[in-house]
């Protein structure tokens, strides 16, 4: 899963939540969220682009013409347009991975949407699929979104993880269990 955001990145995505809110409705949020996080996922796989973005021998005004191209490609609107423009000029762009993953949060945790990732040994068909996230909808508080991972190294069963909660029921997870076990004996 994503890594955390810091302090300031979730005071920017706090206000950014607030004024969205206000301005664009609650229904609105999630797909702010999206346009968000495919932007600033591409700005943090960009690096010439930070590069260009945040030096300070291309003139100023020549970086905020283009962040705001930037943002007009990915169809980001005037609400976000103008949070770049701030971030810009606090020198605040650098974190901006950070913001948007943590405006993801807040939104998802707004709409009760829990990120569940599920490892699996070896790939499943629909219908184990459907019936695993069915079983595990009844168990998780919420509603779920899934996300699905094979990982041969499990050997077996599946690993859970939502809401900083890891179930772990794999083959590989009991014998690492079961050595400790034997361990202490």
């Amino acid at each position: 899963m994503a890594k955390r955001a810091g302090k300031l990145s979730r005071r920017y995505a706090r206000a950014l939540l607030t004024v969205a809110e206000k301005q664009l409705g609650a229904e609105q949020l999630q797909p702010l969220a999206a346009k968000l996080a495919t932007f600033g996922e591409e700005f943090e796989r960009n690096r010439e682009l930070q590069a260009a973005l945040m030096n300070p021998m291309f003139p100023v005004q020549s970086r905020i013409s283009a962040l705001r191209e930037m943002a007009r490609l990915f169809q980001l609107g005037d609400l976000l347009e103008r949070s770049l423009d701030l971030l810009f000029e606090r020198d605040r762009l650098q974190i901006l991975p950070e913001i948007s993953q943590a405006f993801t949060d807040l939104t998802n945790e707004r709409a009760k949407i829990i990120d569940v990732e599920v490892q699996v040994a070896k790939d499943l068909d629909s219908g184990e699929r459907n019936r695993t996230e069915e079983m595990l909808r009844k168990t998780i508080k919420g509603s779920p979104r899934f996300a699905w991972r094979v990982t041969p190294e499990i050997l077996g069963g599946m690993i859970v993880r939502y809401g900083g909660k890891v179930v772990d029921g794999s083959i590989h997870g009991r014998l690492n269990r079961l050595e400790r076990e034997l361990g202490r004996s």
